[in-house]
């Protein structure tokens, strides 16, 4: 079996040293704590194709202030961020994450 590399092409770069991939169904869940306003990407699993960014970094409500790994659970379809900052984790629902689309 050959293994083949597919390079993921956007127009802003999403992935610091420090990205952790998971696969969600058809999806895959990078987070990234240094991008600058978002933690977590979404792209198609297949195609590699960036769909979104979602889950703004920063100490409010609902946001993320040191992102420590992202975790997945396939029969919820939802995936979990534990967070340093807070000593919290929070659990998103594919379905319900707000898009924030890059340009």
């Amino acid at each position: 079996m050959r293994a083949e590399v597919k390079e993921i092409t956007i127009g802003d770069a999403l992935i610091s040293a420090y990205a952790q991939l998971r696969i969600l169904g058809d999806y895959l869940i990078m987070a990234d704590l240094w991008f600058p306003e978002q933690v977590i990407h979404i792209f198609y699993r297949n195609s590699l194709s960036y769909i979104m960014s979602a889950v703004n970094k920063g100490q409010g409500p609902g946001e993320i202030a040191n992102l420590e790994a992202v975790e997945v659970d396939e029969t919820q379809r939802s995936f979990y961020v534990s967070d340093l900052g807070k000593y919290r984790i929070f659990k998103y629902k594919l379905t319900s994450v707000r898009p924030k689309r890059l340009n």
